[in-house]
């Protein structure tokens, strides 16, 4: 709900740089919970989840008296002329592409990690310093793709954002170097949530800002089940082949097949 309250709220040419803004949080949240987590967890797990709450908490109360005056000026925001039908095809095939996207998004967050300790067996240290670049690079992405889409346009910065998420996941398969291991924490890492952003961008875009929270409530739900569907897919081949490289393997393929939608779905 988020995002297009806010993008509905500024002009068409700052979009981009808002929403990469937005999405920076959660690079922000994965970077806390890198430091903050391993803190309470020196407690008990009920510290970890009693802390993690009432640090949302406070960010509630702290932007509480925004979120009113905010919806009110979403509300009266006159619609963009330009805006198309909801159900067009451009839409279909970009909400298909962030299924896909979402399908990629796990093996870097669920077997990331995991994939370095052990199975490249350099140990949890190791792998947690490759889950900070993840984060490093998840805060910085939202905004340089959000810039990136002033530039070249949202529809050309999403395909580009595809591609490059591709050559990040693909990377581990070619080599598992440190450099190339580092590499691909932070590609991955930034357009997690930049190409989010930029594709919320795309959205109003297309079906203008009065209906942007709508389609991109379809979006986020797209979104949702696939990376639960992906979960447990990806989780249950790893059982069956105990192969961390197809699982990247297969996430850089889905990402190439989405940049492919993605370049599709011009208006």
């Amino acid at each position: 709900l988020a995002v297009p309250l806010c993008l509905a709220n500024l002009p068409l040419e700052m979009r981009g740089r808002g929403a990469g803004i937005m999405f920076t949080g959660v690079g922000i949240g994965i970077a806390a919970s890198g430091t903050l987590v391993p803190m309470l967890a020196r407690q008990d797990l009920s510290t970890v989840w009693l802390g993690i709450a009432a640090l949302g908490l406070m960010l509630t109360f702290l932007a509480w008296r925004s979120w009113g005056a905010g919806d009110a000026a979403a509300q009266s925001a006159p619609a963009d002329s330009e805006a198309g039908p909801v159900l067009s095809k451009a839409v279909w095939l970009l909400l298909l592409a962030y299924g896909l996207d979402a399908f990629a998004f796990v093996p870097h967050t669920v077997f990331w990690v995991d994939f370095i300790a052990r199975g490249l067996g350099r140990g949890l240290a190791e792998g947690g310093s490759f889950w900070v670049l993840y984060g490093v690079g998840a805060l910085c992405g939202p905004i340089l793709a959000g810039l990136m889409a002033e530039k070249l346009g949202f529809q050309r910065a999403v395909v580009v954002c595809f591609f490059i998420k591709a050559v990040g996941l693909l990377l581990p398969v070619l080599s598992t170097a440190r450099p190339s291991l580092a590499v691909s924490a932070m590609l991955v890492g930034a357009l997690t949530p930049g190409i989010s952003a930029i594709t919320s961008g795309r959205v109003a875009e297309l079906v203008g800002a009065a209906r942007h929270r709508m389609v991109w409530g379809w979006m986020t739900t797209a979104f949702a089940v696939a990376q639960a569907a992906s979960a447990y897919g990806l989780g249950f081949l790893f059982t069956v082949t105990h192969s961390y490289l197809l699982l990247y393997l297969i996430g850089g393929i889905l990402l190439i097949v989405g940049g492919l939608l993605a370049m599709g779905s011009r208006r």
